[in-house]
């Protein structure tokens, strides 16, 4: 994005706004919904169980993390992937946590503080919907 703005709307289910986003790693898109934007997590994380089925799994230059989540402590693998996208918006050469997410609350990812800042996202609860201001 060269200084444009693109809106994009959530859906609020039990106060919480979701998204679907898509993922790209080694040029296969996929879609994950049920995605919570979390401005009370610091990172983006995936549910293992979710993202397997698409054939994301634990490679030799993954990072793993040990992280202070809901459930407490728990380990991650940090992912380098080509892109995230929400509704056409490309984000390009980004980092995802992959890790259980046994929250007790189903959901399959947490679009978290880091991704929020780099796309200097607002969110407009009135609306139901995202500004995504810039990417870097």
């Amino acid at each position: 994005m060269d200084g444009s703005q693109n809106l994009i709307n959530f859906e609020l289910r039990k106060k919480l706004p979701f998204i679907s986003i898509t993922i790209v790693h080694n040029s296969i898109e996929f879609i994950i919904d049920n995605v919570l934007i979390d401005t009370g997590s610091a990172a983006t994380i995936f549910a293992s169980d979710y993202i397997r089925k698409f054939g994301i799994e634990s490679e030799p230059e993954d990072k793993v993390r040990k992280i202070l989540g809901v459930g407490g402590n728990e380990y991650v693998i940090e992912k380098r992937i080509d892109a995230l996208i929400i509704d056409g918006v490309s984000i390009e050469d980004s980092i995802i946590q992959v890790g259980e997410m046994n929250y007790g609350f189903g959901i399959n990812g947490i679009l978290g503080g880091d991704l929020l800042m780099r796309t200097k996202m607002l969110i407009d609860y009135e609306k139901c919907a995202i500004l995504i201001k810039h990417v870097s």
